[in-house]
């Protein structure tokens, strides 16, 4: 149906069944597999584009497939397809999974992968700061880890350093500073900070890619516009804290370093407390140098605690490190860290399948000096060691075959299973260079001879047991590599096995019997093979000159890290020697101990009590374990050293009591085991009967003592160490042997000095002749040497002084060319320094000068600005003055004017009073009656004034004003008869009033004139210090003069 429909059918059948149907997983991706089979069957462009819509649209609805094959199919598809629709399908696929969580499950596909499809192009260029500071780009793949890329780096740049590295993701925009997992790619970290960066900037990378809608090139542009960028750095480790503090940015590696292991359960700790500590030390750190902090951490527990526990316990120690400065923060992290042994190693969970004694869950850890078996419990378990450089290992995508030691476990090869054998296999390899053919995958690769390629690669021809040098790991599972004949190509990494160093010439690899359960170091054997050589395995400590240099760099280079471990019923363990961290304390200790064993070495033979009491200082030294291997070593190191067999006897006597006690570390052990082995066989030199010499008779019982000295470490690793020193009686009894028997060396019995074979006895007399012989013999022959010596340090002493002489004499005159040559040129420094100071006082009066004229420049202008300043509050003080007058004039001038308009009241009301009582005295003339006619004629004319006032709009005010007429007319009546008795009173008054008035009157025109006249004077002077102010100021004077003058007349002519 969805092949042959059309139009409607498609789009809606079709459509409605694939939604349906991608629901579960599964049927998606057999979907994909049956479109893209179509695909690539379908020859006809119709087909072809039907195809095409299904794959788009099914992308729209599911976005990425969910298992990885399925993926890598599609993404194989589209990377070849540049096509309008294959875009489309990455730009479908972009928004579905760009809208759902970062998180798939099975791994989805990530955005930088969909994005560099865009363009049709499956790869990338990156730049990478390696450590010398050079910027190297490198050909990656949206699927490239850090892992491929440390692979691919480190052995073209053949860094002589075996310390890992680890590559640094840095955003200097937002600072960001982390370092990248080994198993993510580097797309899916870069997308990890940009969901922590994504809310500062406001808008996520994907989103401006995609609208940018740019090629893979332009990608890597748009990513370094963001303040992306890679590094290339050694990780960080705990043997050197000192130079650490020095360097601070040391410490923001380590905690980057330390942060990803917990995040990917990559770190190991001896105690359930230190990891707790740990990740709340990394998230306040976080939190302070403002990074985006990581809110869980995951680690190996011991089945106790449930992960929520672990978060409280985890909140519960933020709560007392939050206070704490950085720099604080920073120096418990190395605390804690240098408490950790297995710090720096990279841990892989395996599991094996094989009889051997012990859980199935391990964990397969590699560091740069070896690789480690272990428990997954806390604190961890150790079963198994072996050196990096003689690991053998081959990997597929299961699991891995590693080879072990048949004589330890009974197993000569052990396979592991793990998802991450290629990364094991990779990391291993880093330090490997050289690897070994395999049986059916070099079947395989003859098949492909002649330049065959398979993806895109050329695959080279070789044969089963051919060695190849590894060049460069491009992809996971596939290494480039080069042939004897020189040639370059790719074969698959499940095809070869790493075989460590090549072997030497006349040696064979043999696996021997050791005295610890754990011991894994190979030893080596000649072609004898009737004496194991561990000689060749350790012959930096055995044959090595140790005197050639300082101590101190000989056990840093020998004994640290991995020597000193626990031993009391259970495997050792390896723990960091106390001397890697060079402190002056553990120096001085060490350098004591070394005394002791050299002052008890050169005690006489018969001093018991010199014995006694130096044997047990030191025997006590080594119960203790920190400086047991240092204290064996010593031994082994002044035994061979020593020529003198008296000498030699105390040392071996030492070491039988100090083995009865307790046993070297497990890495130690085949040291002494070989010391001892070599020391018995002087024993077969020496025949019975045959008279011994004393030197003869002291190697013999050093032999002897050998022997013992095995029995007693059987008889310790049997039944265990003992807790205590050796008493002075067990001391005694080794010193008092009898010479006749022999006794077996036991720590419940004190062990007992052999017996030397039987020698011949000769008569006294004839030995003491020959005693006497020989004591003559050697008087003359130590004289003759003494002599001979005595010549010779004479004329070396001659020649000595001559060339003292000589050589004083040249020194003399170097000494005065020399002094000749200081004084000149002294001299001509002088001369310049003086030219120099002159110069400079020039210089400095010039600038002086200069400055002087700057400032009184300043001094002048401040002082103009300051006289200006002066000048306007002056100004704005007088016309303050001159308002405020004004104001108080006009005040008094209103004033004055209500007293007068009181005082008009009062002369009016009395002139009334006046008028009316002159109004009384005269007689009233008698009106004369109106008739009939005149009477109309009257009211006639009153209503045409009220005709009038009425069209004229003021007919109620004219009634109004008769009313009030008519009532005036009624109280004028009744005050005239009131006032008809007071007529003749008034009229005396009136008189004396007018006088007294018109006084008044002259004496106010008078204080009048005067204050106008002062008014005008100042407003004279305010035109004098303001002329632009006269012309605004004149119009308003003359109105108000003529306003007075106005004022004037109308009271003249009411006085009047």
């Amino acid at each position: 149906l969805l092949l042959t429909g059309t139009g409607a059918s498609l789009v809606g059948k079709g459509f409605r069944f694939l939604a349906i149907t991608s629901k579960d997983p599964h049927n998606h991706d057999e979907i994909i597999f049956q479109i893209l089979s179509g695909l690539a069957g379908k020859e006809s462009e119709k087909s072809f584009l039907k195809f095409q819509i299904l794959l788009c649209s099914l992308c729209a609805i599911r976005g990425v497939p969910k298992r990885p094959f399925a993926r890598l199919f599609l993404l194989n598809y589209l990377s070849r397809d540049e096509t309008k629709w294959g875009v489309d399908c990455v730009r479908a696929m972009l928004r579905v999974d760009h809208s759902s969580s970062n998180e798939r499950e099975g791994g989805g596909c990530s955005n930088l992968e969909l994005i560099s499809l865009l363009a049709g192009k499956y790869d990338y260029q990156i730049p990478i700061t390696l450590p010398s500071g050079e910027v190297q780009k490198l050909s990656c793949y949206s699927t490239t880890s850090s892992l491929d890329i440390l692979a691919t780096l480190l052995p073209e740049l053949s860094l002589e350093d075996r310390r890992l590295y680890s590559i640094y993701l840095v955003n200097k925009t937002y600072g960001v500073n982390m370092s990248l997992n080994l198993k993510s790619s580097l797309s899916e970290e870069i997308f990890k900070v940009e969901n922590a960066v994504e809310k500062k900037r406001g808008k996520s990378l994907v989103d401006s890619v995609n609208d940018k809608n740019c090629s893979s090139e332009q990608l890597w542009e748009e990513i370094q516009k963001e303040g992306y960028s890679f590094c290339l750095r050694q990780r960080v480790y705990l043997e050197d804290p000192n130079t650490i503090h020095e360097s601070p940015s040391e410490t923001n590696f380590i905690f980057h370093q330390t942060k990803s292991q917990l995040e990917d359960r990559r770190l190991l700790c001896e105690e359930d407390s230190l990891p707790i500590k740990l990740a709340a030390l990394c998230q306040v750190w976080e939190k302070k140098n403002n990074l985006p902090v990581t809110e869980s951490y995951s680690f190996y527990e011991n089945g106790v605690k449930s992960p929520k526990q672990w978060e409280d316990l985890v909140d519960m120690e933020k709560m007392s490190i939050e206070s704490l400065t950085s720099q604080e923060i920073e120096s418990r992290l190395l605390v804690h860290l240098k408490r950790s042994q297995y710090y720096g190693c990279t841990v892989f969970p395996v599991t094996h399948r094989s009889p051997w004694d012990v859980p199935a869950s391990l964990l397969f850890t590699v560091s740069s000096d070896g690789v480690r078996v272990m428990s997954e419990r806390q604190p961890p378990d150790f079963f198994y060691f072996c050196p990096l450089r003689l690991c053998n290992i081959k990997a597929n995508m299961q699991g891995f075959f590693m080879d072990m030691d048949s004589s330890i476990m009974g197993l000569d090869k052990v396979e592991f299973a793990t998802s991450e054998a290629i990364e094991i296999f990779l990391l291993i390899a880093t330090y490997q260079k050289w690897a070994l053919m395999d049986v059916w995958e070099a079947k395989v690769s003859r098949m492909q001879q002649g330049g065959q390629k398979e993806g895109g690669r050329k695959l080279v021809s070789v044969d089963k047991g051919d060695v190849v040098q590894i060049m460069e790991h491009a992809l996971r599972g596939w290494l480039k590599v080069r042939t004897k004949k020189g040639e370059q190509g790719y074969l698959p990494s499940s095809s070869l096995r790493l075989m460590g160093d090549s072997k030497p010439e006349g040696m064979k690899v043999k696996r021997t019997y050791s005295l610890s359960r754990a011991s894994s170091l190979y030893n080596f054997a000649s072609k004898r093979g009737s004496r194991v050589m561990s000689r060749y395995a350790y012959n930096e400590l055995i044959q090595h000159p140790v005197g050639s240099f300082p101590f101190e760099k000989y056990v840093e280079k020998h004994f640290a890290p991995g020597i000193t471990g626990e031993f009391e019923n259970k495997a050792p363990t390896a723990t960091p020697h106390p001397c890697v961290g060079q402190k002056e304390a553990l120096k001085k200790e060490l350098m004591n101990m070394l005394k002791q064993i050299y002052a008890f070495s050169r005690i006489e033979q018969g001093n018991t009590e010199a014995f006694i009491t130096k044997c047990q200082p030191l025997v006590k030294i080594g119960l203790g374990r920190t400086y047991r291997d240092d204290y064996f070593a010593y031994i082994i190191k002044q035994f061979r050293k020593n020529p003198d067999p008296a000498h030699q006897l105390n040392l071996i006597r030492l070491t039988v009591i100090s083995l009865g006690c307790y046993l070297p570390s497990s890495a130690m052990t085949n040291y002494v085991i070989e010391w001892l082995a070599e020391t018995t066989e002087t024993l077969d030199t020496f025949e019975e009967g045959k008279e011994l010499e004393e030197d003869e008779f002291y190697s013999y019982l050093c032999g002897m003592w050998a022997e013992v000295a095995l029995a007693a470490m059987k008889r310790t690793t049997r039944k265990g160490e003992r807790k205590q020193p050796p008493s002075t009686y067990e001391v005694e009894t080794i010193l008092n042997f009898d010479e006749n028997q022999y006794v077996a060396v036991t720590a419940a019995s004190p062990p007992r000095s052999p017996s030397p074979p039987p020698r011949h006895r000769t008569p006294p007399q004839q030995r003491r002749e020959r005693e006497e012989k020989e004591r003559q013999e050697k008087e003359e022959r130590l004289r003759k040497e003494k002599e001979e010596r005595e010549k010779e340090k004479r004329e070396e002493r001659e020649r000595k002084e001559k060339e003292k002489e000589e050589r004083e004499k040249e020194k003399q005159e170097e000494k005065e060319k020399k002094e000749i040559e200081r004084e000149e040129k002294k001299e001509k420094e002088r001369e310049e320094k003086l030219e120099k100071e002159i110069e400079k006082e020039k210089e400095r009066e010039e600038k002086e000068k200069e400055k002087q004229e700057e400032r009184e420049k300043r001094e002048m202008e401040r002082e103009k600005e300051r006289e200006e300043k002066r000048q306007k509050e002056i100004e704005r003080e007088k016309e303050k003055e001159l308002e405020r007058k004004r104001k108080g004039k006009q005040a008094r001038q209103k004033e004055r004017q209500r007293e007068r308009e009181k005082e008009a009241k009062a002369r009016q009301m009395e002139r009334e009073k006046a008028r009316k009582t002159t109004a009384k005295q005269q007689k009233p003339k008698k009106k004369k009656k109106l008739g009939f006619a005149d009477r109309l004629l009257k009211q006639l004319d009153d209503l045409d004034e009220e005709a009038e006032m009425l069209l004229a709009g003021a007919g109620e005010e004219y009634y109004l004003e008769k009313e009030r007429q008519r009532e005036r007319e009624k109280e004028r009546k009744q005050i005239l008869k009131r006032e008809k008795e007071l007529e003749k009173e008034v009229d005396k008054e009136f008189e004396e009033v007018a006088v007294v008035e018109l006084s008044e009157d002259s004496s106010y025109e008078e204080e009048s004139e005067d204050e106008e006249e002062e008014v005008e004077k100042e407003m004279i002077v305010e035109k004098k210090d303001d002329p632009k102010k006269e012309e605004k100021k004149e119009e308003p004077k003359k109105e108000k003069k003529e306003e007075k003058k106005e004022e004037k007349e109308e009271e003249k002519k009411e006085e009047k």
